[in-house]
């Protein structure tokens, strides 16, 4: 049975009150750096980070486009976003802009971006390639926007330990995330990677 977004918004309202701990479960910052790293930003740029969570992609955008440029975070959970202007705030960086709301009715122009990430929020998105469409939109032709999530273990015997790596109720993993974009944009996916034995991957879309 798919997750409603009612358990998914109460799982990440709870992660949000105790974000040393999801900070502990989803930092990774290898990956989060390497995933940063493929969107192929550069200084003064304006990037997207759909379901922006805590902000722990922001170091890593920041080290690409330095003061001049801008991040936009995107969450529906409020409780995350404080967590997200509190690291802001403490980096004392001028150039975050936070927006409360639904990554699929983000109204932001066409050609807003220079880049867009999503980093473990798609999953937790019922209508994911709506919440993509409208990031695909705001990007600038020839931009990228890279996805980077989690999935069930290749080796489906693995699949038993899930529960205890992730939260059943903060993603759906019964979501096939690389078959519906391909679906979508099947000209578009340049590079997708997995990793852990198959329960992470790492696409990157050009628009």
């Amino acid at each position: 049975m798919a997750v409603q977004q009612k358990e998914i918004n109460d799982a990440y309202r709870l992660y949000g009150d105790i974000s040393w701990f999801y900070n502990f479960l989803n930092g990774m910052p290898r990956l989060r750096k390497k995933s940063v790293r493929k969107i192929g930003l550069a200084p003064g740029d304006t990037v997207l980070d759909i379901g922006c969570g805590t902000g722990l992609n922001f170091p890593h955008i920041m080290e690409k486009i330095g003061a001049s440029g801008k991040i936009v975070g995107i969450d529906c959970c409020k409780e995350m976003l404080f967590n997200a202007k509190k690291l802001a705030l403490k980096k004392k960086w001028k150039n975050v802009k936070l927006v409360l709301g639904d990554a699929t009715l983000a109204g932001f122009p066409k050609g807003t971006f220079d880049g867009a990430i999503a980093t473990i929020s798609l999953s937790a998105i019922p209508d994911h390639l709506k919440a993509l469409a409208h990031a695909v939109h705001s990007l600038k032709r020839g931009k990228n926007i890279v996805i980077t999530d989690g999935k069930k273990f290749s080796f489906k015997p693995f699949n038993l330990f899930l529960p205890l790596l992730r939260w059943n109720k903060s993603w759906d993993k019964e979501k096939d995330i690389i078959k519906d974009v391909l679906r979508e944009y099947p000209t578009k996916a340049v590079e997708i990677k997995e990793s852990f034995l198959g329960s992470q991957f790492c696409m990157v879309l050009t628009k």
